[in-house]
């Protein structure tokens, strides 16, 4: 690409940058650089589910929190993303605050879903008591919103304090932001492996899996004892 651009207009240069012996050095090592990017490009993991000690890792590391607005935000990402967008299409950019709402079961116990559930599948992410619960977590990631800003994704405020009644200024998260928040995690979490927002989606399908397999099981047993 850039051999093309030097031989047409404005520069017209005669010699070839590609087969030149002048330029041999500077090729070998560019193909050097390009062996090592290569390499580290092997080490991202695409579509592995994320361990459970990586799991971990991220809440007792704290970079998935609530003590301020960059784990806050990022909490709440990962347990939105990992509860309801395992669509590769669904654009995370555009959900907004009123895109979730906060249930409650006729037992008391409070739950999160969409406001409207999308392919008639209620997906429903249960609170579970505790600092770390996902719904009070949720809840207070509202609370600290710009009030002018409808996305659900905003930028946190860099001179924010916990006594903050705002931790997030009125600009929206753009879709590449949004799509490198994974590896993001993973850097600041120090994972044991570099995992992308696809490796939530795949965390969530073999969860969800999980269960369904253990019910089933559940069901024979149970058919079995009957019978």
């Amino acid at each position: 690409m850039i051999n093309k651009h030097l031989k047409g207009k404005p520069y017209c240069v005669t010699f070839d940058i590609v087969t030149d012996d002048r330029f041999r050095s500077s090729n070998e090592r560019l193909e050097e650089q390009l062996k090592i990017l290569k390499g580290i490009g092997r080490t991202i993991t695409h579509k592995q589910p994320i361990s459970i000690n990586d799991l971990r890792k991220m809440y007792e590391s704290g970079v998935l929190g609530t003590s301020n607005p960059l784990s806050l935000l990022r909490k709440v990402w990962f347990e939105v993303t990992l509860h309801f967008c395992h669509k590769g299409s669904e654009s995370q950019e555009k959900l907004r605050k009123d895109s979730f709402d906060i249930f409650r079961e006729q037992n008391g116990r409070r739950y999160i879903a969409r406001t409207t559930p999308t392919d008639g599948d209620e997906i429903r992410m249960y609170e579970t008591g505790g600092e770390l619960c996902p719904v009070k977590s949720f809840e207070f990631y509202l609370q600290k919103l710009h009030a002018l800003q409808p996305r659900l994704f905003q930028q946190p405020r860099r001179k924010s304090t916990p006594e903050s009644p705002m931790w997030y200024g009125k600009a929206p998260i753009g879709e590449k932001a949004l799509q490198q928040m994974m590896a993001n995690i993973s850097t600041a979490s120090t994972l044991s492996k570099r995992y992308t927002n696809h490796c939530v989606r795949t965390t969530a399908l073999e969860q969800f899996s999980h269960i369904r397999r253990k019910g089933n099981s559940a069901l024979k047993e149970k058919s079995r004892s009957e019978s």
